[in-house]
């Protein structure tokens, strides 16, 4: 607890698990050739998280595969380093590594289990393994044994190994209040913006249902093509429609459950609508998306100058505000809720073109405004109606939970810059009974308290001393602050007799997280923020090209 926080424990939790499962997926039943990685790693990848899914919860852990997801492989899908699963050539095999091979090599796992169900995929492996074991296998062995078990064709889904890009599905919908019906209409569309354009055809599995303003649900007619399940059906080149009738309230379509399959929904929803099934969906992904959405449609409006869009993300923010005090919704699940939810990658790709990228950081001042004045003083008192966690350390679910809350509560409440907030977090702070509430306390005070920060930061180094570990959190902090005197700070931090370019720690560490996690200032329009990432890259090339290749993926 000294030098680890609740993430690490989590993510060392996944990763022992992880390779142990590559006894079996990828040591036992092993690849033919380096271009089967996305099978041994993929699979293995989808094996972990369903681990780290039943060991703790399942909503959260698919909220967090989402995120890595939507982080490190959409950009890279939407970029000059788009390639499929299954690449077909390489230059150096260092580079074979991706996020692409890795994550959404575990989500075609997860949509084929979808297809399939519990008992199908189950039955799949099963087969897989007793046909294969001791074998090295391609692709087209691991799909062929899934159908085979199933008595099924599954070769279509073997496009997903072949092509890149992120496929686009469009959702259009009709209510007719006279009528009491529901039209409903999903399909396929030809991606924009995207380096490489995904062929439309690919059966993609999605779930889906169909709420009213009160929350109840209607069943899928029977009659609906491409209905495979109670709520799932399968799009391929046609668009799948439906109609439900005799309805008394308006009704909405809820697409995607679970993020069934990797894919952008270009939708219609209105803001009341996504408002409806932020607070009535019974799926959490679902549920977190529709808010999401709706913060990331008025940002775009925003963006583009409409007049509207203020008032509807001020809209939004006060229904954030109302979870504050919210009993009946688990604590981590909040914590996520509460704060904004739309990053920069995303608005990278929901935005085609070149991106006006001062105008986004303004935006995203403006949001950050708009949530301090609805929020901040009702998270300050439901920050002081929460119990401390007396019991000793423990990285179980109860106590991550309560911390997670706590920290978003001490960020939320702190947005403000009232007296009394930065007082309570510097209190947090000095307070602190383990890693994870000291960083959370010194991460706002970094990003809130201008008048303390430095004070802090220097405090918390010295805490650090000689411990790599403690250097890498508190660099971390350090390269996420956002405002161009930053700069000076990082300067200084790469002169730090624990820095050292020869440790991929410290690098990812420092320059890693200035370069992913700090868009404002690694863009800035002088250049100044690119001049001191290419200095620390060239000096990083001779020693360690591979490290150095991984951080350009940022660019």
């Amino acid at each position: 607890p000294a030098t680890a926080t609740d993430a690490n424990y989590l993510l060392i939790e996944s990763v022992v698990a992880h390779e142990y499962f590559h006894n079996w997926t990828g040591n036992r039943i092993t690849c033919r050739d380096w271009f089967q990685l996305c099978v041994k790693e993929g699979l293995t990848v989808y094996r972990d998280q369903e681990f780290t899914s039943d060991l703790r919860s399942r909503p959260l852990t698919r909220l967090d595969t989402v995120a890595r997801l939507k982080a490190q492989q959409w950009p890279e899908d939407h970029g000059p380093l788009a390639h499929p699963p299954r690449p077909d050539h390489y230059k150096e095999i260092s580079n074979f590594y991706t996020a692409t091979v890795y994550e959404k090599g575990a989500e075609i796992v997860r949509m084929l289990a979808t297809r399939l169900g519990k008992e199908g995929f189950r039955a799949g492996m099963d087969l897989y393994r007793a046909r294969h074991d001791n074998q090295a296998i391609t692709v087209e062995d691991f799909v062929l044994a899934l159908g085979d078990a199933n008595d099924e064709d599954l070769s279509a889904f073997l496009a997903w190994y072949r092509e890149s890009g992120t496929p686009v599905v469009a959702l259009r919908h009709d209510y007719n209040k006279q009528a009491g019906r529901l039209t409903v209409e999903v399909k396929p569309l030809p991606p924009e913006g995207q380096a490489v354009t995904p062929k439309v055809g690919k059966p993609i599995p999605l779930r889906i249902g169909v709420i009213d303003e009160a929350g109840q649900e209607y069943p899928i007619p029977a009659t609906t093509s491409g209905l495979i399940g109670h709520d799932l059906i399968e799009l391929t080149d046609k668009p799948i429609s439906f109609t439900i009738d005799k309805l008394t309230r308006p009704c909405v379509p809820a697409l995607l459950r679970g993020f069934s399959a990797p894919v952008q929904i270009r939708s219609e929803l209105t803001l009341e609508e996504q408002l409806i099934l932020f607070r009535h969906e019974r799926d959490p992904y679902l549920r977190f998306d529709s808010i999401r959405q709706a913060e990331q449609n008025a940002m775009i409006g925003m963006l583009q100058g409409e007049k509207s869009a203020e008032d509807d993300y001020r809209l939004i923010a006060a229904t954030m505000a109302e979870l504050i005090s919210c009993k009946e919704t688990g604590l981590a699940f909040l914590a996520r809720l509460i704060l904004p939810k739309v990053t920069f990658e995303e608005l990278q790709i929901a935005i085609p073109g070149v991106l006006p990228l001062d105008r986004i950081f303004e935006v995203q001042d403006k949001v950050k405004q708009f949530i301090a004045e609805a929020s901040s003083e009702l998270a300050r008192a439901r920050l002081g109606n929460e119990k401390l966690i007396e019991e000793p350390y423990s990285p179980s679910d109860v106590q991550i939970d309560q911390r997670s809350f706590r920290n978003s509560l001490l960020r939320l409440q702190a947005f403000d810059h009232s007296p009394s907030g930065l007082e309570l977090v510097r209190a947090a702070y000095r307070d602190a009974k383990s890693l994870t509430e000291r960083l959370g306390a010194l991460s706002t005070i970094a990003h809130e308290d201008l008048a303390e920060r430095d004070n802090f930061l220097s405090e918390f180094r010295g805490r650090v001393g000689s411990n790599g570990l403690l250097f890498d959190k508190w660099a971390g902090i350090v390269a996420s602050i956002d405002d161009e005197p930053n700069l000076g700070r990082l300067e200084q931090a790469v002169k730090d007799p624990l820095f050292a370019s020869t440790n991929p720690n410290r690098v990812y560490g420092l320059i890693g997280a200035f370069a992913f996690r700090n868009p404002r200032l690694l863009h800035l329009s002088d250049g100044s923020g690119y001049a001191f990432f290419f200095e620390a890259l060239e000096r990083l090339n001779v020693i360690n090209p591979q490290v150095a290749s991984r951080l350009m993926t940022a660019l």
